[in-house]
């Protein structure tokens, strides 16, 4: 069983975004959702939109392509989570253009360019308060690494979670045949690194905290049990056992105060710093989860 694009689950979860959990079948559908499809259809109407206002990289998408669809963005949607910078998010769109026969180079750029804003503009919409939850995330990891300190929290299960990112300097080295260089670690902290890796590490302490959570849950019910990630596994007599406990164990994870047991952790790595509020919470009823036949399948 697996989830879906788990990690927009555990950020909808975190905000209790009600649209963004829709979108990745964590409220209860008589059909699974397809989050690609959703946000391809957000950029589809936004592409539209700028084409009647005479965009020229929309009109020059729409003149070559006719519509956006679910492989032009799958890729982009499912490093969102992740931490994908608007670089990455065209590189990734110009890869899907030059499949498509795309050739001309300053064309591709153009028109990647635009989509991936599109695009990552179409996530925010679609994930609104999780999306305000990933800024913060950031803010957070910012502020800790301004005080020259890395990151550290606690995973939900106690588990100590350090992020080892600090500034590399090279050193010059002179031999019989060549000059090269080495990187000599440093204490100084990388604080561009902390900031942008520490949204998706955050959510994976989240992710394999839920997948050990069902393993002991399902080892306390006599029930097998592999996990990968966010695919786990079981016999074909116990998946539907399987699947009411990963449900129960993702409402137990989110009903704690995650986010504020983050700010207690962070208070503790760096005495008297001062973080962002909290972002505001969505409507979602985290219950509904126990109810969807897609979360996950």
């Amino acid at each position: 069983q697996d989830g879906t694009c788990n990690g927009l689950q555990h950020y909808a979860a975190l905000a209790r975004d009600y649209s963004g959990a829709f979108a990745v079948n964590l409220i209860p559908s008589p059909m699974p959702q397809d989050v690609y499809t959703a946000v391809s259809k957000v950029v589809d109407a936004r592409v539209r939109k700028d084409a009647e206002q005479g965009v020229s990289e929309a009109l020059k998408y729409l003149s070559r392509s006719g519509r956006v669809d679910r492989k032009l963005v799958k890729q982009t949607v499912m490093t969102s989570v992740y931490g994908v910078t608007n670089v990455g998010a065209r590189q990734q769109i110009e890869a899907r253009l030059e499949e498509r026969g795309w050739d001309n180079e300053d064309e591709v750029y153009r028109v990647s360019s635009y989509l991936s804003k599109a695009t990552l503009s179409s996530i925010g919409e679609l994930f609104r308060n999780a999306e305000a939850v990933m800024r913060w995330l950031a803010s957070c990891a910012s502020a800790v690494a301004s005080t020259g300190k890395p990151v550290e929290w606690r995973s939900p299960l106690g588990f100590p979670i350090s992020q080892p990112y600090y500034e590399t300097k090279l050193a010059p080295v002179d031999s019989s045949l060549q000059k090269f260089w080495v990187q000599k670690p440093s204490t100084v902290v990388a604080k561009r690194s902390q900031r942008t890796a520490f949204p998706p590490n955050y959510i994976h302490s989240l992710d394999s905290a839920h997948m050990m959570m069902t393993a002991m849950e399902c080892k306390a019910q006599g029930v097998a049990f592999a996990g990968v990630h966010d695919c786990f596994w079981t016999h074909a007599a116990t998946a539907d056992a399987v699947g009411a406990i990963l449900r129960d164990t993702f409402v137990q994870l989110h009903s704690r105060p995650l986010l504020e047991e983050l700010v207690e952790n962070m208070k503790q790595v760096a005495p008297g710093i001062t973080l962002p509020p909290i972002p505001p919470k969505g409507q979602l009823d985290l219950r509904m989860v126990q109810k969807s036949p897609y979360f996950f399948s």
